[in-house]
């Protein structure tokens, strides 16, 4: 989520059609009515082009055994992706990492569980309402704003994801435009014991909605399972 024009850039927020992204098959997606519940366009040609995204494993998510703690948190704060800047927000009762490029972020957050529900979208359905609020006040009433809550599976493991596409742009008494924009591509995932989220993002701050929705989803799906894929095998 990004605003511009003197705003400055706001924290990421929390929580497919067409191909997810290695690993990934759509089982179950629903886009929420009354919240520009329409069909996203189709995708776009891909933007990442000369990113390197961590390689698949081919496997599951590594079940754990026991709530991870500050010291697994260190530990995984520690890993790093070619071409990514990474910044560690915090290791002590959670990871929170943000790995960056100049076009792109991926939010990555790790815990033990607290209200972990099943992988199971039915599940999830009863969280939607506290997942949407999570989207920029700005937007989250907007007839144009695109959302989406849907079950994938990632090597055979079913995950959740929401998708969320919105763009509020007005231009201030000097005529320069401010607003806010978000596009991003969440992947949940909890095994009973431990949780992680990943949000992909990318940097919006002063673009148009056309040049925001040119963005292709398919690549947030891709940056998201790529690291949902690497920190499920390093926890």
């Amino acid at each position: 989520m990004r605003r511009w024009g003197g705003l400055g850039a706001l924290l990421l927020a929390i929580a497919c059609k067409g191909d997810p992204g290695p690993g990934v098959t759509t089982t179950g997606g629903s886009a929420a009515p009354g919240s520009g519940s329409g069909s996203a366009p189709a995708s776009p040609p891909s933007l990442l082009a000369g990113v390197t995204l961590p390689a698949s494993t081919g496997t599951p998510p590594k079940p754990t055994t026991q709530p991870l703690d500050a010291t697994a948190f260190a530990r995984l704060g520690v890993l790093t992706v070619p071409g990514f800047i990474a910044r560690v927000r915090s290791v002590e009762h959670q990871l929170d990492v943000e790995h960056a490029t100049e076009r792109w972020t991926v939010s990555v957050m790790v815990a033990p569980c607290f209200d972990c529900v099943p992988m199971e979208l039915a599940a999830w359905k009863t969280k939607e309402a506290g997942l949407r609020l999570l989207i920029p006040a700005d937007l989250r009433d907007r007839a144009d704003t695109v959302w989406e809550l849907g079950q994938s599976e990632l090597h055979g493991q079913r995950v959740i994801f929401t998708y969320q596409l919105g763009h509020a742009a007005t231009t201030n008494a000097t005529g320069a435009a401010e607003g806010i924009a978000s596009h991003t591509y969440a992947l949940y995932y909890g095994d009973g014991t431990n949780q992680i989220r990943v949000v992909a993002a990318y940097r919006a701050d002063g673009i148009t909605r056309a040049e925001l929705a040119a963005v292709p989803r398919d690549d947030l799906a891709r940056l998201a399972t790529a690291f949902l894929d690497l920190y499920t095998h390093a926890w």
